[in-house]
């Protein structure tokens, strides 16, 4: 054998040995969640998630979007008034009551035929994936998180049990205070910062009854309140930089309205806390 013959087998030797190591190091990648264009998290990709926002109304507004409606009048499937000033029409938080009784009419099958159960499941998958994107390109996003966290809970509530669906919404919820806390001083962030420790003080209590359960989700409390006075905090610190003053009017009153639902919370928990602390002094005065 020649010498040339013997170097050019050496290198397809080596091409070979290459390509069997890659393709294991390829084969392990697989398992890796992709991230094209690094999209995810990027400015890019959470413009894109406000994007598909538009296309998750579609599910909410039984495959119509706010484009059908005139100016002033009323959605009849969200019961909410677009296209008006706030104050002079009605708002979603309003209308809560009419969502919920006008679920069952939205999803009511009014074909002949029954609407069997792998046609309902393939539409909540094709939901699932939706928001699924939504939330990968901008985690931090508060409509993204409540929209992902809502479809684990009454999704997987119905289809594996209450207990895969509380872990799957408290397992989103830590992973998205690791992506707020990336951005401390953010408005928005720290808002779904907010929303994400109410998600898991809702889990925890759901965990616990009666008054002694008050003591095992006492911490999980105390940090939604420490997360929700930093919200006021950032809002505050925000109106002082003028970063505030870019948002629009709506994202103002919309920043507000939700930092007020959170002290609504705040207070009927507060209610329960203050009870089992007054039942403890009083378990103390007493003699043994």
């Amino acid at each position: 054998m020649k010498k040339n013959d013997i170097i050019w087998l050496l290198v397809i030797l080596c091409g070979c040995v290459g390509v069997v190591i890659s393709g294991r190091a390829v084969e392990q990648d697989y398992k890796r969640d992709l991230n094209v264009l690094e999209l995810n998290g990027s400015p890019y990709g959470e413009l894109i998630g406000i994007s598909v926002q538009d296309a998750v109304h579609l599910l909410i507004h039984a495959g119509q979007g706010h484009e059908h409606l005139k100016e002033g009048e009323s959605c009849e499937v969200c019961g909410e008034t677009h296209g008006v000033v706030r104050g002079q029409g009605w708002s979603l938080s309003d209308c809560k009551w009419k969502l919920q009784n006008l679920e069952k009419d939205v999803r009511a099958n009014n074909s002949p035929t029954p609407h069997v159960g792998a046609a309902y499941a393939f539409e909540m998958k094709r939901a699932g994936e939706l928001v699924e994107m939504a939330y990968e390109l901008d985690p931090t996003n508060y409509a993204n998180f409540n929209a992902l966290s809502y479809f684990y809970a009454s999704s997987l509530l119905k289809y594996e049990g209450a207990e895969s669906g509380f872990e799957a919404v408290l397992a989103l919820s830590q992973r998205t205070l690791e992506e707020c806390d990336k951005k401390p001083l953010d408005v928005n962030d720290a808002l779904t910062a907010a929303s994400a420790t109410e998600s898991i003080l809702i889990y925890k209590t759901s965990l616990s009854g009666g008054m002694e359960g008050v003591e095992a989700y006492l911490p999980y409390y105390q940090e939604h309140v420490s997360r929700v006075q930093r919200c006021h905090w950032v809002i505050e610190q925000s109106k002082l930089n003028g970063a505030f003053d870019g948002l629009s009017e709506s994202r103002k009153a919309e920043l507000v309205e939700r930092v007020q639902q959170f002290n609504y919370l705040l207070n009927q928990y507060a209610l329960k806390v203050r009870a089992y602390k007054q039942e403890l002094r009083g378990k103390k005065s007493l003699p043994e």
